[in-house]
């Protein structure tokens, strides 16, 4: 297979061939009257020994390209682009993946065993609030650095419950062990039969946590 650029050259060879005949009789023509009117101002102006405007402009665009190479030059930068935009082109459609549609379930109700449960929510908490707060004094400037940490590991150690259809809310709060009084409270709005929540806390000799797991039913 011939590359892009065989194919540009022979493709600029044959409309050159084609369109040679019926461009070159008009290039003489004006390459004559060129000669003809510059050697009119030329002899107007023998006796100076200055060359006109016209026959400066003439001397510059002479060494140059002809107007049969500009335009094979401006041919062979659009057919590139035009090659340009076809690749780019199909390279974006084929990273394109196709949506897969869903039909609706109608589900009102969790599957039966797939409810959220407290009980089970609540152990694995104590797991990670212990695992995590053994050996860690309270520091404020990394509290707020590890409440982040923590409401992460217990959102994906509940999602590995596998409770369906369920989202899941994590939240932390750490503080200091220092005979302090402090007070917690939440209010959601959900629906009483599907929808629950578990707590936890843990407690050493520096800090405090309090984590709190909200499952809401996604219907």
């Amino acid at each position: 297979m011939a590359s892009v650029s065989q194919l540009t050259e022979e493709s600029l060879d044959r409309f050159n061939a084609m369109e040679g005949a019926s461009v070159s009789s008009p290039l003489r023509k004006t390459t004559n009257r060129a000669s003809s009117i510059g050697s009119q101002e030329s002899s107007m102006t023998a006796g100076t020994g200055r060359t006109t405007g016209f026959q400066r402009r003439e001397l510059r665009g002479g060494s140059k390209f002809s107007p049969l190479k500009r335009f094979s030059m401006v041919a062979l930068s659009t057919i590139m682009s035009r090659r340009m935009s076809f690749a780019g082109t199909s390279q974006s459609s084929r990273g394109r993946r196709a949506k897969t549609k869903q039909e609706n379930t109608y589900k009102m109700t969790p599957d039966e065993g797939k409810k959220f449960s407290p009980a089970k929510v609540e152990a694995v908490m104590n797991m990670v609030l212990q695992q995590y707060l053994e050996n860690e004094k309270y520091d404020p400037g990394t509290s707020a650095n590890l409440t982040t940490i923590l409401a992460d590991v217990l959102k994906n150690r509940v999602k590995e419950l596998n409770f369906s259809r369920y989202k899941i809310v994590s939240h932390v709060c750490i503080g200091q062990t220092d005979n302090n009084t402090v007070e917690l409270g939440s209010r959601c709005l959900w629906d009483q039969s599907t929808d629950n929540y578990a707590t936890a806390t843990y407690r050493n000799e520096s800090l405090f946590a309090v984590a709190t797991v909200y499952g809401v039913y996604f219907e």
